[in-house]
C-alpha cells in the first residue's frame, strides 16, 4: 500500500494504467482555484460560521488560505453528484401517480446587496402551486444517524450552518417555507427537515455581517474567539490566527485498516448506547428474581458482595474523539 496525498492506494504495476492516480492528479488541477480566490461576497454556506474573525480572513487574506486536500476536493465531488441524483429522484418521484412535485430554478443565484451576501439555491421545490426553497446536504452515515431533528444539527461546527444558510435563501428570495433534506452518502436514505422563515434570526445574521463588511472595509480584525478545537482546529486561517496551536505536533494514520476499524467504531456508538439503554432498563424492571423467561431469552440474576478498594494516586493517560469529517466548511 502507498500514499498519493495521504489516501492510500493500491500500488500499480508498470503494466497497468494507473487510472486510481490519473483521476486524482485530475481532481488536484482545481485545488489552487477552489482553496484560493479573491472573494466580492459573503457566501451564503459560511455566513453561519461562530467565528467573524475567519468571515474576514475569507476577504482579507484569501491568498493565504489553507488549500484543500485532494480528500476534500473528492467529497466536493461527491457532494454534487449526490445533490444531482437527488433532484433527479424528487423530479421522478413527483411526477408518480399524479403528486405533482418538482423542482424548478436550479442553481438560483440571490444577493443581498446591504449584507453582501450571495448563493446560489440548490432548487426551488414547486408543489401545489406553492414554492419552497430547496438545500440539499450529504454527510457520512455517522453524522446522519445522529440527526433527529433541527436542533441535532447544533452539534458539529460544520452542520449548524445549514439553517442559517436556508433562512438566507428564504429571506434573499421573499419566500416564507423553506425544506433541508439530508442524504446518507452510503444507504442512500434521506431525512426532510421543514424550515420557516425566521426574521428575528435575519435580523441577528444582519447585524453580524454588518460588523464583518466594516472591519473588511476598514481592514481590521474581530478579537479572536476564544480557542475551540472543532471550530478553530480545522479553520483553513488558524496558522494564521492561532500559529502556536497550529503548530503543534500532530499524528496522522493512514492505515486504511485502523482507519476502518475507527469509523465503523464510531458507526455502532448509537446502537451500543441504545443496547446498555435498554439493557439497564430491563434489568431495573426484574431486579431481585432469581431467573425470568422472555420470550427466547432467559434473564438470570443473583446479589453479590462487592469489595471496597481505593484506587491510588498516579497520572493517568485521558483520550476524547473529535470527527474530523467537515475539513474546515465542506459544502456538502
Amino acid at each position: 500500500m502507498i500514499e498519493y496525498q495521504g489516501i492510500p492506494i493500491i500500488e500499480v504495476p508498470e503494466n497497468f494504467p494507473d487510472i486510481q492516480k490519473a483521476i486524482y492528479e485530475y481532481k488536484s488541477r482545481a485545488e489552487d482555484s477552489h482553496s484560493r480566490r479573491p472573494v466580492s461576497s459573503n457566501w451564503a454556506s459560511n455566513v453561519g460560521d461562530p467565528c467573524e474573525r475567519r468571515l474576514v480572513y475569507e476577504w482579507l487574506d484569501w491568498d493565504k488560505k489553507d488549500k484543500f486536500t485532494i480528500d476534500a476536493l473528492l467529497r466536493f465531488d461527491e457532494g454534487n453528484m449526490q445533490e444531482n441524483k437527488l433532484i433527479l429522484d424528487i423530479k421522478e418521484a413527483g411526477m408518480w401517480r399524479g403528486q405533482k412535485i418538482d423542482v424548478i430554478e436550479e442553481q438560483k443565484h440571490f444577493r443581498l446587496p446591504k449584507e453582501l451576501i450571495s448563493g446560489k439555491i440548490d432548487g426551488i421545490i414547486s408543489w401545489n402551486a406553492k414554492r419552497y426553497v430547496l438545500e440539499i446536504k450529504s454527510m457520512s452515515p455517522v453524522i446522519f444517524n445522529t440527526v433527529k431533528d433541527l436542533q441535532d444539527l447544533q452539534k458539529y461546527v460544520w452542520t449548524k450552518k445549514y439553517p442559517t444558510q436556508v433562512q438566507l435563501y428564504l429571506y434573499g428570495i421573499e419566500q416564507e417555507n423553506g425544506i433541508l433534506i439530508l442524504k446518507d452518502k452510503s444507504s442512500g436514505q434521506i431525512k426532510q427537515f421543514c424550515i420557516k422563515i425566521d426574521y428575528d434570526h435575519i435580523h441577528e445574521i444582519s447585524e453580524k455581517m454588518c460588523r464583518v463588511n466594516e472591519h473588511v472595509k476598514a481592514k481590521t480584525y474581530p478579537d479572536r474567539m476564544e480557542y475551540n478545537e472543532m471550530t478553530c482546529g480545522y479553520c483553513p486561517f488558524e496558522h494564521i490566527c492561532m500559529p502556536d496551536e497550529a503548530a503543534k505536533e500532530v499524528d496522522v494514520v493512514v492505515d486504511p485498516e485502523i482507519i476502518m476499524k475507527v469509523m465503523r467504531m464510531h458507526e455502532i456508538k448509537p446502537i451500543a448506547k441504545e443496547y446498555d439503554d435498554i439493557g439497564k432498563e430491563i434489568k431495573t424492571m426484574f431486579k431481585g428474581k432469581p431467573q425470568v423467561i422472555i420470550g427466547r431469552w432467559c434473564l438470570s440474576g443473583k446479589y453479590i458482595q462487592k469489595k471496597e478498594y481505593t484506587v491510588p494516586a498516579g497520572e493517568q493517560w485521558q483520550t476524547r474523539w473529535s470527527d474530523l469529517t467537515p475539513n474546515a466548511g465542506a459544502k456538502k
